[in-house]
């Protein structure tokens, strides 16, 4: 098991600013497919983050198809507000070091594998204590 260092904190943001680009740049696609040739002026403070963006302005049939997508840009922003505050590679649940492998595998993850499992109820509590 891997500690979480620079190099792969670097990656990781790499990754996940991809993967930023990449969903806005779909739903931009998307807009202007259905809208013409010009989105439409909310797209824009989305493209700045989803605190900018209010879905409020979504009807409910476009929300629910973004709404996978939105739902992943949240998850990517929160995952680089924690490497900008640091806090990247750190339990959100428990404080303990989440593995290098698992911050690579799934990049906006907050919890450690433990963590998750409980969260997901997958693992019993009594087990989580005695490890």
């Amino acid at each position: 098991m891997r500690k979480v260092t620079f190099s792969v904190i670097f990656e990781v943001e790499s990754r996940l600013r991809a993967q930023r680009d990449e969903i806005v740049a779909r739903i931009r696609d998307s807009l202007c497919n259905a809208e013409g040739s010009e989105v439409p002026s909310w797209f824009h403070s989305l493209a700045k983050g989803p605190d900018a963006a209010d879905t409020a302005l979504f009807d409910e049939a476009a929300f629910s198809f973004y709404e996978h997508d939105l739902s992943s840009l949240r998850d990517i922003d929160a995952a680089l507000k924690r490497i900008d505050f640091g806090l990247s590679g750190t339990c959100v649940e428990c404080g303990e070091a989440i593995p290098a492998e698992r911050m690579l595998a799934v990049p906006t993850t907050s919890t450690c594998v433990a963590c998750q499992q409980l969260i997901e109820g997958k693992r019993p509590k009594h087990v989580a204590n005695i490890a």
